[in-house]
């Protein structure tokens, strides 16, 4: 199956209602040994290199509006994922003054994953 460049997960979603309709019918198989036949999935999501210093500053060239800079740069000076933005949803709340005339955000406010970003 890797000759045709399908990846192992979908491979594995595919085989999830022959699975089901199988297992309904009390028909024996060995599901283990199914899914050791698939391939690994050996792409890496999202690539495996981050963005240039040059890339990041072409990024707010790219808009006119002021609110999508911002957050362009937000997201690049705090290494926050985009997701932290709305889950939950950043507020004034969750702003901190800092010394030096630095502020803290807390990402991911009330989560175990909770973390500060200056």
């Amino acid at each position: 199956m890797t000759d045709k460049n399908r990846k192992g997960t979908t491979i594995k979603a595919k085989l999830n209602p022959i699975e089901l309709f199988i297992a309904m019918n009390d028909i024996p198989i060995n599901n283990k040994l199914v899914r050791k036949l698939i391939p690994a999935n050996d792409h890496i999501p999202g690539g495996d290199v981050a963005y240039t210093t040059e890339e990041i500053q072409r990024m707010p060239s790219s808009t006119t509006k002021l609110g999508t800079k911002a957050l362009i740069h937000f997201l690049a000076s705090t290494g926050a994922r985009p997701a932290s933005i709305v889950d939950p949803v950043l507020r004034i709340k969750h702003l901190e003054d800092m010394p030096q005339s630095c502020k803290a955000i807390k990402i991911y406010d009330g989560s175990r994953e909770g973390y500060w970003a200056f």
